[in-house]
């Protein structure tokens, strides 16, 4: 295991009792990604964590949210439709676990991992994703100003993202 991704698993669960959960979610994610570095599966796990952040802020992830995951997730990371699907279905089914984990913990490894035009693509990502029931909820919005900061990225990026992606609703 990598030094960057040890160092992120254990920042993420630091109680005890998270060792168990956080075992089952890394195995959960190595094992649809067998051929994928650490880098990327902590680029899933991240992204993964964020898009749920985003969908659950209203405490339900509806069909239209989780279609929108795959179809901006294939746009935004340029991955396979399988992959953002599982990506989606990952952050499906341990929604509850993914949404309470800190933004920070989320936006930190990605500072690293992606360069500016790939964290402001992600922004417009999870405006999309909010935006998908064709609203995008006081909430929701609260959620992802809070990614923006996270993700180092200045305010006028959140305002961009949101014009670009509310102009095409």
């Amino acid at each position: 295991m990598s030094h960057f991704f040890s160092n992120f698993v254990k920042e993420l669960f630091t109680k005890p009792e998270d060792v168990s959960t956080q075992e089952t979610l890394l195995s959960t994610i190595q094992s649809n990604f067998p051929d994928k570095k650490q880098e990327d599966i902590l680029l899933i796990y991240c992204v993964a964590g964020l898009l749920t952040r985003v969908a659950y802020s209203d405490l339900i992830i509806t069909d239209d949210e989780q279609q929108a995951m795959v179809t901006h997730l294939t746009k935004w990371s340029k991955i396979d439709h399988s992959i953002a699907t599982q990506v989606m279905q990952i952050a499906s089914q341990q929604m509850i676990l993914l949404s309470g984990i800190e933004n920070h913990k989320y936006c930190s490894p990605l500072i690293t991992l992606l360069v500016e035009s790939e964290r402001y693509a992600l922004l417009e990502t999870l405006f999309h994703i909010a935006n998908s029931d064709g609203e995008t909820s006081p909430t929701e919005q609260e959620e992802i100003r809070s990614i923006t900061i996270g993700l180092g990225l200045p305010h006028r990026y959140f305002t961009a993202a949101r014009a670009k992606v509310m102009n095409l609703a």
